[in-house]
């Protein structure tokens, strides 16, 4: 009975280490190749890497803003990217734009008619994603702003440097 036991310790152990290692029959579960096992990946396609666009902090918070933002080219698309360290004061109808606009002539009035609305903003703290439309030209955008769209009011703003 104890053989017994420990066997099936031994499937179980063996069926987990195999599909942790995404069932890889090349041994050792890693998921490096040797340098003499080519290029094939067995038909899968390679992960390609997210291109990073541009990344920053708040440079200009009307009101509290912290954390570090950035936009990422994916093979799905472009993403603006709010970090884990992101948090702001919590505030009625917060939207997420993109704007034409210089950082520094950004103002309440100005915001709605020289934006891109991107979405109503998810969180008011903590990691989070906004996909881009892919009718949206990053070139043409000077500046990634929080907006207040119940008070008409910018809440901050960060140069984008694209």
């Amino acid at each position: 009975m104890q053989t017994f036991k420990y066997t099936l310790l031994a499937l179980a152990l063996a069926i987990s280490i195999i599909s942790c290692s995404g069932g890889s029959s090349s041994g050792g579960g890693s998921s490096e190749s040797s340098s003499n096992e080519g290029s094939s990946n067995g038909g899968e396609t390679p992960a390609v890497s997210p291109q990073q666009l541009a990344t920053g902090i708040w440079d200009r918070p009307v009101y509290a803003i912290n954390g570090n933002w950035s936009i990422e080219r994916r093979t799905d698309g472009d993403f603006i990217i709010f970090n884990n360290n992101f948090s702001t004061t919590n505030g009625p109808g917060l939207y997420v734009f993109l704007s034409t606009t210089q950082l520094d002539n950004l103002s309440d009035n100005n915001v709605i008619n020289t934006s891109f609305e991107i979405k109503k903003l998810i969180s008011n703290s903590g990691a989070q994603e906004y996909r881009i439309p892919d009718n949206v030209d990053l070139n043409q955008y000077n500046s990634l702003v929080i907006f207040c769209k119940p008070f008409s009011a910018l809440w901050g703003a960060a140069d984008l440097g694209i």
